[in-house]
């Protein structure tokens, strides 16, 4: 067996191109198989010095797999050899038609494949051939990053396009679930404004600039807030209320579990009247105490002072507010019938604060560890509740 030489194999790549060009695929293919079979004669005849094939080994198939069993091309080599053989098959030796396509899928494998048979196998008359087909190659390859690039990048264009499409949903959600809560609980305020019932633990005077923190805001740590009238006074999304205007407003404080299911409803009256240190008012009489109160009671008068009852200091605090309230305001004392009874609104908030509790005169209003209150006899007695010396809440109550 004689080595076939380089040049032909390079005329046979040249005139595949020619043919190509052409428009002769017919043509071009049976050059493609013609490489094919040359390249894998002189890699045996390289390999075995010569040595004819076996008996056995006569068709294109076989010597290919023989190639790869003796070790003379690679796995890779072998798949790839019999993909181009496969694909030239109807241009060599079936009567069926070739088209541009099918001659570019085999050139795209084979060309790989020839590069590699002339670096291993070739000589000097293959340097012309490897240098073009090394270009072509990596023009190839670099074509085919860009292209995977350009996918990339549209890939990416896509995934942001839906990411802001996803978050647009989101936010449409939210936004949505949130008017949702501010219609139910618009809802709910309107109701609770239809429905409330003036009492001296939800109906407070103040003066412009004076503050108040409702009892509900005290006691429930997220909450809600709303206001009937800003000119009249303002609630902080803490609870704080502040007297700004003279006339009359609803505040409505409500809990953020369940949708704003615990409620609680005030209503303020504010007149022009400038606030004075010693009027200084908040909600249902709990105050804590700090040093410039205490010095400021001192010089007070002694309608202010704390009374001359034996109050225990324990509930002196509260004593002292709650006094003071009803001095200037009747609505702070609630009347009773000899018998009522009932517990407290503040044990709702504390009744877990281990609170203490004291009565001016148990002749005529007793009242239990659980903040429950009993009419006994007719007069006029101060209730406190107390979780501790600076935080009290102080009652009056009238019983005819």
């Amino acid at each position: 067996m004689e080595h076939i030489e380089d040049k032909v194999i390079s005329d046979l790549y040249e005139r595949c191109q020619l043919r190509k060009r052409e428009g002769s695929y017919d043509e071009a293919a049976t050059s493609q198989r013609k490489i094919l079979e040359y390249m894998v004669e002189n890699i045996w005849i390289s390999g075995t010095n010569g040595a004819p094939w076996p008996k056995d080994c006569r068709e294109l198939f076989k010597k290919i797999n023989l190639l790869e069993h003796m070790n003379f091309i690679s796995q890779e080599s072998k798949n790839q050899y019999h993909s181009i053989r496969k694909k030239t098959n109807s241009g060599a030796h079936v009567a069926n038609p070739v088209s541009e396509n099918d001659v570019n899928a085999v050139l795209m494998l084979l060309e790989p494949e020839i590069l590699e048979y002339f670096n291993q196998y070739g000589g000097a008359d293959s340097l012309k051939i490897r240098r073009q087909l090394a270009e072509k190659l990596n023009e190839r390859e670099r074509q085919q990053q860009l292209l995977l690039q350009e996918r990339w990048r549209k890939r990416k264009k896509g995934l942001a396009v839906g990411g802001v499409i996803v978050l647009c949903c989101v936010v449409i959600f939210f936004v949505g679930l949130r008017m949702l809560q501010k219609v139910r609980m618009n809802a709910m305020i309107q109701e609770e404004i239809s429905n409330y019932v003036e009492s001296p633990l939800n109906h407070f005077s103040l003066k412009v600039g004076e503050t108040s923190k409702p009892l509900a805001a005290r006691g429930w740590k997220w909450v809600d807030t709303y206001t009937s009238n800003e000119k009249v006074v303002k609630v902080s999304s803490k609870g704080k209320v502040v007297a700004v205007g003279e006339g009359s407003a609803y505040v409505v404080i409500s809990s953020k579990i369940g949708l704003g299911k615990l409620v609680e409803c005030y209503r303020y009256d504010v007149n022009r009247e400038s606030p004075t240190k010693e009027k200084s008012a908040d909600a249902w009489g709990q105050f804590k105490s700090d040093e410039s109160t205490e010095n400021t009671e001192e010089k007070t008068t002694e309608s202010t002072k704390a009374p001359k009852a034996k109050v225990p200091s324990a509930y002196a605090q509260g004593y002292r507010q709650i006094k003071e309230f009803v001095e200037r305001d009747p609505h702070w004392i609630t009347t009773l019938q000899v018998g009522d009874a009932f517990t407290v609104d503040c044990m709702k908030v504390w009744k877990n604060a281990g609170v203490s509790t004291y009565s001016t005169n148990k002749k005529v209003v007793t009242v239990d560890a659980a903040g429950r209150v009993k009419a006994v006899g007719k007069g006029t007695a101060y209730v406190i509740i107390a979780v501790s010396d600076n935080v009290q809440q102080g009652y009056c109550y009238r019983v005819e």
